[in-house]
């Protein structure tokens, strides 16, 4: 995970959700993935946001961070914490 850090966003699940729709076809293979993998559907996606990010440019994923370190303030329970150094 070269060059990126995971630690700089963190959501207080239990205020946070997230809803979105998606085709049965894909609904079956997230749920198939997640009995595979033993792990809730929302880790897999998660992790699937993180695989993403990591696949952009630096310049792109520190203009995320930045981003997100302003909604920071707007929205309670996110929470930055960024790594020093």
């Amino acid at each position: 995970m070269e060059g990126v850090c995971r630690d700089w966003l963190r959501l207080d699940y239990a205020d946070h959700q997230l809803t979105i729709s998606i085709r049965p076809s894909t609904k079956a293979v997230l749920d198939t993935l997640a009995l595979m993998a033993r792990k809730p559907a929302w880790r897999i996606i998660d992790e699937l946001v993180w695989k993403q990010i990591e696949r952009l440019p630096a310049e792109d994923r520190r203009a995320l961070e930045l981003v997100a370190r302003r909604v920071e303030g707007n929205q309670p329970g996110l929470k930055s914490t960024a790594r020093q150094g």
